[in-house]
């Protein structure tokens, strides 16, 4: 079997995505069957070591899964750089992380379905409220301008889909953009200009609403 530095970038993410769809199950699965089997007074008997052995094997089952997948996910960032999806995966993977920890708790401690569910709540509500203090952005052009391994990379996705908070950096960087880029050098500065030009657009219709306003 290859090594997934030597695969393509079509290849790369089918593997990621494989991966991901297969932990998804595995944790639906998991999740479903331990709190089936740990609901009401049975959670709480004295003689329910081998049920809980049984779930903690089947939690190490899916620490292992949750490994490989950060391991493909790693790999694809490493090699062809940074994307919404792709930091997706990771924020993914921190919660997946977290929720078998506090699977691993409600089982070890004897806690109740209200516990985990309050808990998990709490992860996702505090891991998107630090995100959003972060400008992902220009995070994704910084990373992917600099630090991508793969020699030619998506720039494209730069100029089309990531928003124009990254443009200060496009235009500073724009010799490293043309030098990284899969494209043609021509086809990447008539991208910029219209990213330019729709920049330009936006903050024009913002500037006449906030006239309007005032």
């Amino acid at each position: 079997m290859a090594e997934p530095a030597s695969r393509s970038a079509a290849e790369l993410s089918d593997y990621v995505h494989q991966g991901t769809y297969l932990l998804i199950y595995a944790l639906g699965l998991a999740m479903a069957v331990t709190t089936y089997f740990f609901r009401g007074n049975l959670h709480f008997l004295q003689d329910n070591q081998k049920l809980k052995l049984l779930a903690y094997a089947w939690i190490v089952q899916n620490i292992i899964l949750a490994l490989s997948v950060a391991w493909r996910n790693y790999h694809y960032i490493v090699e062809y750089g940074l994307a919404y999806k792709r930091l997706g995966v990771l924020w993914f993977l921190i919660l997946v992380a977290l929720g078998l920890y506090s699977l691993f708790v409600m089982i070890r401690q004897r806690r109740s379905l209200y516990y985990l569910w309050v808990v998990n709540a709490w992860f996702v509500y505090a891991s998107l409220l630090s995100t959003s203090m972060v400008n992902w952005d220009v995070l994704i052009t910084r990373y992917n301008l600099s630090q991508a391994q793969h020699a030619k990379i998506d720039t494209m996705f730069l100029l089309r889909e990531v928003s124009d908070k990254n443009l200060p950096l496009l235009l500073n960087e724009h010799e490293r953009l043309l030098e990284r880029s899969n494209s043609a050098p021509e086809t990447v500065d008539k991208f910029l200009q219209l990213k330019i030009k729709a920049f330009e657009r936006r903050t024009a219709r913002q500037g006449w609403a906030l006239e309007l306003g005032g």
